[in-house]
Parts: C-alpha cells; sequence; structure tokens
C-alpha cells in the first residue's frame, strides 16, 4: 500500500484548527484565587499525571506506524504473487538481533520454500535471511541465544523433520533434517541439556511423536510417551505432540488428535525417558475462520495455537479466540472469560509479554469484512487497559514485544476485505503512549511530554489569571514530520488548561469542544508541509482571538521572514470559584459528590443549592450526576448520591417489621452508594464513609406466629399477655381494635392486624382445648369465634368432623388463607386432687389438709381444667401466700358446674390454718365438758388422725405435732 501523504496531511490541518479552537476546554478549569502558586500548580500537575496514566490516545494515528517495503506494500508483496496470498500471511513474529522476524508461507496450501523476512529496526528497512525449504514458519524459538524455527511442513516429503538455526554472520539458516518417520515437526525445546522434538509421524516407522536428541541435536531418538493405562500411545499420523512447555522446572507436552482418548498433558519423566499422561486437556483450538452466522457481533472467528505457551507473572497461560487459560498447576486449569474481563464485543487472538505486563492483540470482525483491532495490557489478569486500537483490512493474527514497541501482523482469510492488505506489519510506539507534564518554577515553565516528544511552555499566575505562552515557527523547507511536531504544540497544549483547576476536579475524560467552525474557512486543503510559512500566515498574520468568559486564547506574530515565520500563542484563564454549598444536602468538594439523601425532583435539588454570584452559572443532570455549566460548558461535576424506598421513612426512622437483614438490603434502591446494617440502624455508605443513618423499627416474636409483615395470629391469648410476648426495637406498641400499632416519636409507622380466636365457653390452655364430657359438633363449634380470613376444622383420623359428638382425641386445626398456622389437641374437662387428700363428698369436705399451708400449696395439690378460686371462713378471696384454714373454701369452675368444697385443716379447730393450744384446749373441752363448742367443718378438724372418731388419742397427736414445732 501506498501512503496517500494529501489524506493526512488534511486531516492533520483539521486537527490543528479543532484544537485551536477547543484547546483548554477538556474539563472543570476553575481554581480559588488564593490557592494560586506554584504549589497548587504543581499538586495540580501530580494529578493530571496520575490521570494520564490511566487515560491514552488510543485512536491517534501517530502512535503507529505501518511498516512496508520501499514500494509503499506488506513486506512479503514482492515475494507472493496473488495466487500465493496466503503465504504473506504473518503466522509468526520474534524479536532477534534487533530484528522483527516473520513467520510467513501456508503448509495446507503447500506454497513453499518459504522466504524468511525481517524487519530491521536500526535502519528501519524490510529485509531477508533467505529460504528455507519448508511450506511455512508458524512459529519461533530462541534457545542458548539462538533463533530457532522447526520445518512444520518440510518439502521433502513424509518421513522428514527438520528444524533451522539462524546464523547472524551470514544472515542465513542452517537446515538440520532426518529421515526417521516425521510428517510435521511443530516445536523445538531444551531441556537439561537435552533438545526435544515433537510433532506427528508417519505410522508405520514406528517411531514416537517426541523424540530427543542427546548431542544438540545432531541425533534424535525415541522418547516413549505412555498413557494413563500405562501402555504406550499408539502410532498413528494424525495423534500430534503440538508444543512444549516447561511449569515449575518440569517439561510438559501438549497431544491432540480431534476428539481421541489420548488428548491431553504428558510430564517427562527424566529418569525413565518418557512422557506420561496427567491431566485431559482442553478442547484444541481449531484453524480460525469467521462464521457467517455472526456478523457485527460477538467474533466467532478462532485460530489454530498449537498450545504455544506464554509465562506471565511465574503462571504459563494460553489464549484462543475466547479464553485466556493458566496452567496453575500439574492437574488444574482455570479460565478466565474473555468476555467479563474485557469487551464482549471482542476475541482474544493473541499475547505478548514483557516483565510483569501482558499484551493482548484482540479483534472484532465487522460487517463490511474488516477488523477493528484492540491492544489491551495487563499485570494480572484482572484490570485491562486499553492502550491502543486502529482498523484493518486483514486479519489480526500475530503479536510481538520489543524495545517498547508492539509489532502486529496479520494473515489471509477468505472472508476479508481487501487481500492485499494481506501480511500487513504494524508498530505501535509504546513511548509515544507516554504523557506527562513536568514543573520547573525556577524558569517558570511547563514542559510537556507527548508523542514521543518534549514541548516547553511559559507561565505566569496572577491573582485574578493563569497564563500560559508558546511559540510556534514555521518554514517552507519543514519535513512532514516538523508540520506534525510543531502542530502537536497546538492539541498538547490543552493539558495546561485543565491544571487551573482545583486538583480535586481535574478528569481528562470528560471534554467538551466549542467554536468548531469559527475558523474552518481559513482550511486550504490544498496546502502541504512544503509551503507551511503561506499556510501559518493565512490563519495569523492579522492575529487570532478566541475566548468566553473562562478564558482567552489570543495569537501575535513575533517574526515574518522568508526563512522562518514564528507565533506566539498566549492562553489566559480566568480563576473562578467553583465551590457550592447546601443547607440540605452533604457537599464533598474532595470526592466531588453530593448525597441528596431520598430526594428524586431535580428542581427540589436545585433549589437546595447556593453557588457562587456568577449570573450565566446553570445547573443540569446527566446520568446521575450534578452538572455546573456556564453557557452549556461543563465547568464541575459532581456524582449525586441517593437511596429511595417504598418503607415510610419518618425523623431517620424506617419501620422494615419482621424481615432479616438480608432481606432489608434489597427494599432500598442505591445510587452511587452502598449499604450496611449494624446495631439496627441502616448505614448509606460513600466508598467508607457513613453519610447517613437510619433507625430501623422492627417488630418481633417467639410466641406469637407472624403471617406476615402486618398480620400476626395471636390464637386465644389476651391483649396484655400479646404485649408481654412481642418485641419492638427503636419503638413501643400499642394494641386496640384489633391492631398492634407499631409507635416511634409519636408517628405511628405500621399497624400490625392481631389474628385471634375465642373460645367461648370452652376452655383453652398448652395447645389444648377443653370441653364438657358429652358436647355435639354444633354446639362445640357455636362456642368458637375467629377473626376474618381465619378458618377451622375438626379432625379425626385425619378426616374432618362436621356433625355427632365431640370426642377427646380430636384435633382441631386453625387455617389462614388455607395454609395450617395452628393445631390444638381436644380433651374433657377434669378435677383431679393429690392422694393425700380426703374428699367428703356428701358434706363437701376437702380434709387432711396440713396446717401451716398457704393457698398455693393447696393450688398444687389440684389438677383440674377449670378455674380454681380460694376464700377465706369469711368469704373474701385470698392470695397465694395467705394461710388456709379450716372453714375455707375452695370453688372449681367448670364448663357446665361448679364445685364447691369446705377445707378441713388437721387440727385447726378455730379456723386461722395454725395449730395451737387454744386448738388443744378447745379439743379436751368438747371432749370432757361441752359437746356443743364444735360443730361442722370444725369438729371434722378435731379428728386430728382421721379416724372418725374423737377421743384422747387426736389430743395427744396434735399436743405432739406442736411440741415438735417447739
Amino acid at each position: 500500500m501506498k501512503k496517500n501523504r494529501k489524506i493526512v496531511h488534511t486531516t492533520l490541518i483539521i486537527v490543528i484548527i479543532i484544537s485551536l479552537t477547543t484547546i483548554f476546554l477538556l474539563k472543570n478549569t476553575y481554581c480559588i484565587t488564593e490557592s494560586l502558586t506554584d504549589k497548587f500548580i504543581s499538586d495540580n500537575i501530580n494529578e493530571l499525571n496520575t490521570i494520564l496514566e490511566n487515560k491514552l490516545d488510543t485512536t491517534n494515528p501517530y502512535y503507529m506506524t505501518e511498516i512496508v517495503d520501499e514500494n509503499g506494500n506488506v513486506p512479503s508483496y514482492q515475494y507472493y504473487n496473488n495466487n500465493q496470498i496466503d503465504s504473506r500471511s504473518i503466522m509468526a513474529l520474534e524479536a532477534y538481533d534487533d530484528k522483527i522476524f516473520m513467520g510467513l508461507g501456508d503448509w495446507n496450501k503447500n506454497t513453499g520454500p518459504v522466504k524468511v523476512l525481517y524487519y530491521d529496526t536500526k535502519t528501519g528497512k524490510i529485509g531477508t535471511s533467505g529460504t528455507i525449504d519448508d511450506e511455512a514458519i508458524g512459529a519461533f524459538k530462541i534457545i542458548d541465544g539462538k533463533l530457532y524455527t522447526t520445518g512444520r511442513d518440510p518439502r521433502n516429503g513424509w518421513g522428514y523433520g527438520s528444524y533451522y538455526i539462524y546464523n547472524r554472520e551470514s544472515n542465513s539458516w542452517e537446515k538440520h533434517m532426518f529421515n526417521n518417520g516425521w510428517i510435521h515437526v511443530f516445536d523445538i525445546e531444551k531441556y537439561n541439556e537435552k533438545l526435544f522434538m515433537c510433532g506427528s509421524v508417519v505410522a508405520s516407522s514406528k517411531k514416537s511423536l517426541v523424540q530427543v536428541s542427546f548431542d544438540n541435536g545432531n541425533t534424535f531418538e525415541d522418547v516413549k510417551v505412555v498413557f494413563s493405562d500405562g501402555n504406550q500411545v499408539p502410532y498413528d499420523s494424525d495423534l500430534r505432540a503440538y508444543s512444549f512447555f516447561t511449569y515449575k522446572e518440569d517439561l510438559y507436552t501438549r497431544i491432540y488428535k480431534g476428539s481421541s482418548d489420548y488428548n491431553g498433558i504428558y510430564k517427562y519423566n527424566e529418569e525413565n525417558n518418557e512422557f506420561n499422561f496427567i491431566t485431559g486437556i482442553v478442547p484444541l483450538i481449531y484453524p480460525f475462520r469467521v462464521d457467517n452466522s455472526v456478523v457485527n457481533g460477538y467474533p466467532a472467528f478462532e485460530k489454530f495455537l498449537f498450545f504455544e505457551t506464554l509465562n506471565f507473572n511465574n503462571d504459563d497461560i494460553y489464549i484462543s479466540g475466547k479464553f485466556i487459560f493458566i496452567l496453575f498447576d500439574s492437574e488444574k486449569y482455570t479460565l478466565y472469560y474473555q468476555g467479563k474481563k474485557i469487551n464482549n464485543d471482542y476475541a482474544i487472538q493473541n499475547g505478548v509479554t514483557n516483565d510483569d505486563t501482558l499484551y493482548l492483540l484482540t479483534c472484532h470482525y465487522n460487517e463490511d469484512m474488516s477488523f477493528n483491532v484492540r491492544i489491551y495490557s495487563t499485570k494480572n489478569l484482572d484490570d485491562y487497559n486499553l492502550i491502543y486500537e486502529f482498523k484493518t483490512d486483514s486479519f489480526p493474527y500475530s503479536i510481538e514485544y520489543f524495545n517498547n514497541s508492539i509489532y502486529i501482523g496479520t494473515t489471509y482469510e477468505e472472508k476479508i476485505k481487501d487481500s492485499s492488505t494481506v501480511g500487513s506489519l504494524y508498530r505501535i510506539d509504546l513511548d509515544k503512549l507516554e504523557k506527562k507534564l513536568t514543573l520547573d518554577k525556577n524558569n517558570k515553565t511547563i514542559n510537556i511530554t507527548a508523542d514521543g516528544n518534549s514541548y516547553s511552555t511559559e507561565y505566569e499566575l496572577t491573582p485574578t489569571e493563569s497564563i500560559f505562552k508558546i511559540t510556534l515557527s514555521f518554514n517552507n523547507n519543514m519535513s512532514q514530520k516538523e508540520w506534525e511536531l510543531e502542530f502537536n504544540k497546538f492539541k498538547n497544549l490543552n493539558l495546561l488548561y485543565t491544571i487551573t483547576n482545583n486538583r480535586n476536579n481535574i478528569n481528562y475524560d470528560n471534554s467538551i469542544s466549542y467554536f468548531n467552525d469559527v475558523i474552518s474557512n481559513s482550511i486550504d486543503t490544498s496546502s502541504n508541509y512544503s509551503t507551511a510559512n503561506e499556510f501559518a500566515k493565512s490563519i495569523f498574520d492579522n492575529g487570532l482571538s478566541i475566548q468566553n468568559k473562562r478564558f482567552n486564547i489570543t495569537t501575535e506574530k513575533i517574526s515574518d521572514t522568508d526563512e522562518e515565520y514564528k507565533v506566539l500563542i498566549t492562553l489566559a484563564v480566568t480563576n473562578i470559584d467553583d465551590t457550592i454549598t447546601s443547607d440540605k444536602y452533604i457537599i464533598n468538594e474532595e470526592k466531588d459528590y453530593i448525597y441528596i439523601g431520598d430526594t428524586t425532583d431535580t428542581e427540589t435539588i436545585k433549589n437546595n443549592i447556593n453557588h457562587s454570584e456568577i449570573t450565566d452559572i446553570n445547573i443540569d443532570f446527566d446520568n446521575n450526576r450534578l452538572l455546573l455549566k456556564i453557557d452549556e460548558e461543563l465547568i464541575k461535576e459532581y456524582i449525586l448520591i441517593r437511596f429511595n424506598t417504598e418503607k415510610k421513612i419518618l425523623n431517620k426512622s424506617i419501620y422494615v417489621g419482621i424481615l432479616s437483614d438480608k432481606d432489608i438490603l434489597p427494599l432500598f434502591n442505591l445510587t452511587n452508594c452502598n449499604s450496611n446494617i449494624e446495631n439496627n440502624k441502616l448505614q448509606i455508605k460513600y466508598n467508607d464513609s457513613i453519610l447517613d443513618e437510619y433507625d430501623l423499627i422492627r417488630f418481633s416474636s417467639d410466641k406469637l406466629k407472624t403471617i406476615s409483615n402486618d398480620k400476626v395470629y395471636v390464637g386465644s391469648m389476651s391483649k396484655d399477655k400479646i404485649k408481654e410476648n412481642i418485641n419492638i426495637v427503636n419503638g413501643e406498641s400499642i394494641i386496640e381494635n384489633d391492631k398492634i400499632k407499631i409507635i416511634n416519636n409519636d408517628n405511628t409507622f405500621a399497624e400490625i392486624d392481631i389474628l385471634s380466636i375465642d373460645f367461648g365457653d370452652l376452655g383453652e390452655k398448652n395447645k389444648t382445648i377443653i370441653k364438657p364430657e358429652d358436647i355435639l359438633y354444633d354446639e362445640f363449634i357455636n362456642n368458637i369465634t375467629v377473626s376474618s380470613g381465619i378458618s377451622v376444622k375438626t379432625i379425626k383420623d385425619e378426616t374432618e368432623i362436621v356433625n355427632g359428638n365431640i370426642e377427646e382425641g380430636m384435633l382441631f386445626k386453625v387455617f389462614y388463607n388455607d395454609e395450617e398456622i395452628d393445631s390444638l389437641n381436644i380433651i374433657n374437662e377434669y378435677i383431679r386432687f393429690d392422694d393425700k387428700i380426703i374428699i367428703d363428698v356428701e358434706n363437701r369436705f376437702l380434709s387432711n389438709i396440713e396446717f401451716n399451708k398457704n393457698a398455693l400449696y393447696l393450688l398444687d395439690k389440684i389438677d383440674t381444667t377449670g378455674n380454681v378460686t380460694i376464700m377465706n371462713n369469711n368469704y373474701e378471696i385470698i392470695n397465694n401466700n395467705t394461710l388456709i384454714g379450716t372453714g375455707s373454701r375452695v370453688i372449681i369452675k367448670l364448663i357446665k358446674k361448679d364445685y364447691d368444697y369446705l377445707l378441713v385443716v388437721n387440727g385447726d379447730v378455730d379456723g386461722n390454718g395454725t395449730l395451737n393450744l387454744y386448738d388443744i384446749y378447745d379439743i379436751a373441752n368438747y371432749l370432757y365438758k361441752d359437746k356443743n363448742k364444735l360443730s361442722g367443718v370444725y369438729l371434722k378438724a378435731a379428728d386430728y388422725d382421721g379416724n372418725n372418731t374423737y377421743n384422747l388419742e387426736d389430743i395427744m397427736k396434735a399436743a405432739n405435732s406442736l411440741s415438735k414445732l417447739k
């Protein structure tokens, strides 16, 4: 291809004019007046340099050179005619002896012998080192400081294998050929002073597909290749060992044939001189092709890599059209899928390493049959930086690194745009990608390094302006290179404009172009660098001024002779305070964010932002950013941090009910921030800074069944019991109208419906329903009242009962919306007394009650489904700690009947619950003097031994018990 210098020149002119009109408008560019010092400029330069390290002009054509022969064609054009386009393909690149060697040819179409070409990096010319007697060169390898290649498809026919060594003195290749069964030799490797070759062999030769030389490559002998079953792999001309690689001081080879069981990785056993199978291999990458079904989308093309291994950060990796594979131990592979790591529209095609950096060649196939090419760099296989991109008409295939440059070679594929471009060789100069600024305070200059060149600019700081000056020089004998470099001063001077900004706001990525057509009519497309003086005069002779409210660009002619024309470019940047404040929102000027909470209305946001008194300043919004603009030019931007939720928020409190932490967080929509829950507080965070906190109001209960966030089932529990059994965090509860109200600071956050059941005259205790011994279904069910939404069933042996008698042992089930929420046993009511208590049914006496006992003692002696009430002999209800005496009453209420008993306390004939001398005296008085002294229950108490007789023995036993008390 021949260069069209006129097109290049015209493009440069357009860039120059646009640069003039857009200089310094890349981003918010204002600083506070009192900060205009050398230190301010220095700090901002450091900040900008940090940005420039990660920001490259990835499409600048100045960074890339297409390497052509003396006629402007691809390097191999003169050696292979249009019928041999395939042979122009650059299948491999290798840097050696200050040359970039190109592996050409086509071993499928047999277009050899193959010419070995190189690009001489010192002379900048294409050279040749002769031919080799082979159909193609697929790879190079450097061994012991010498450059090797193998006979991928020797022209001598089947049975011959070969390798070649480059002789730098004679600039030719030394051929080493062996007639020992070879078909293809794919790789050569030196390991522990032995030289290994691998490939494929004629089956009938009974030779191994891996061979070793113990005499530095003069003779070779078989290395046995052993499968996992212990047997040698069979002799098969289609079974191929494609490459060697070393890992952790061991040597491996990869073997493949279609879907063969023998595919895998084999490890060299030096003691037995054999390769042993250790693991199966991921699928082989097929020869390159373009899939017609996928166009302008994911690139469905692949290439034959022969599993060439790259060593990167002490890991061996190899690359396919879709994956980067990392072999991190002898038996495992881990995959890095390029769609997640780089760009889903680009396939990884090849790679090259330099020190701790991996460079990846990726491409995208277009509808017009061309390719978009992108070069990425990475140091960790996690973070990828795009360093350059361009477009080519042939398939980008091979990549090499040398002397801080990247070289790209292209190959043939039938679905390409222009076959004449096959074999193109491109050089990307990484030195030119570097941009940085340095400050010379003594000489008041700022040096800009960009595009591989350095430019010096004078600066001056005043209380109101930052002033920068640069001189451009032109002459009619300028070379195209000089013409480019002079106008690059315009293109890179814009970096100075950015450093006048508050350095926390410097962001090289945002640029806005103004006045693009101010002098577009001055472009003379017929001009070229040989008439640079005339062109410069046409622009600058009468002076030129481009300005707006923040900057002023002026030009001044300082020299005009036949030999030279010079013009001084001056940029003056007005210093403007661009800070904003707010009484409502949190504004962080250091990190350029505004926390607006749950505000969504942009007018509300505007009304709560205060800014400096600049009449033309306005606030705009874009993609969750607040933009400060003047005349539509962006002067500063802030990230908007917000969150919103459908949950009720009052006084920094949010009701979340019964939800767990993991269920709470998804309830909040976050923008440019994250959230965390700690100590029942929702924290809104930006990076590690807490911007806001909200109390989380929660509801929970261990005893009640929560149906949903607004319904709870309480069974037959009373209101007091309900309140005892609920827990409210950051709030309190009020129960009224069958609802639990959640309150915080007099604000009601939620009302929870109470779902209950009332058993009427029936009893309920400990998940048990208590019924009379005989009751019909209708009477039973009519006693029960339930909340709306609740239904009940009576079950016997898994069958619902809807009539007849309700029997003990049946189950009573409670449902809400057809979901079972409770189950109770049904039992008959009963009364059971302790065995020591004597029951006199006729007189309704409970006797043999010990003296000096309280009511709680008696309650422990009674087991009943009914309600028990204890009264003294004055018919007053007594508490649990009160003594029970003769004549006290026990009333037990069952569902349909009440039972009333009088207590007989042994020896307590006066009814005070104790035994004393007065009681013994009254018993004696009854026995020996006055038979009318005692009667009824009190007389029964005088029968101390309970044998239904009254005699001296009762007195003696009572007295004995009394003496023991003392």
